[in-house]
């Protein structure tokens, strides 16, 4: 697997990204479970989704890094406010950072996470989007009125910047 950085040459992933890029792949197909998914795999969710075993989009996060031993709060906007500084620009964004997007266009609106998985075929993510679907990789998100607007910057998570 390789990404573009933005001078455009390929250069292959480093072995924590592709570690954490596998581990979220691993779970395409498993439930979305609200409140779901802690660094040791699918939990039970709660709320709608009480007796759901599963992750959320943060918890999917979560057990992904957990695999490079770097701490994810599960809750998006703490994910947003412990990686700062944000990525905004989305050309800079690379694979393996997690993208943010914000019903308000300010972090107190952020809602979602998704890993990004690099630029081929309009950008790919993987994520847990809601309530009754599953993990998945999701094409596109460049060309997705629902994705750009939305969209409100991307962290990159890395042991030196985790703040409790």
């Amino acid at each position: 697997v390789a990404c573009m950085p933005g001078n455009g040459e390929t250069t292959a992933l480093s072995a924590d990204v592709q570690k954490v890029i596998d581990a979220a792949l691993s779970q395409v197909g498993v439930p979305y479970a609200w409140g779901g998914g802690t660094a040791a795999g699918p939990s039970l969710g709660t709320g709608p989704d009480a007796g759901t075993i599963g992750f959320d989009c943060s918890g999917l996060a979560l057990y992904a890094y957990a695999r490079i031993g770097i701490s994810v709060p599960h809750q998006t906007q703490a994910i947003w406010a412990a990686f700062q500084p944000a990525i905004t620009n989305p050309s800079e964004i690379q694979a393996g950072d997690l993208i943010l997007l914000s019903n308000n266009g300010k972090p107190t609106g952020i809602h979602h996470v998704a890993i990004y998985l690099g630029p081929q075929q309009g950008g790919q993510v993987v994520d847990a989007p809601e309530s009754g679907q599953t993990v998945r990789v999701t094409s596109g998100i460049w060309n997705s009125s629902y994705w750009r607007t939305q969209f409100i910057g991307a962290v990159r998570p890395s042991s030196a910047a985790v703040r409790e």
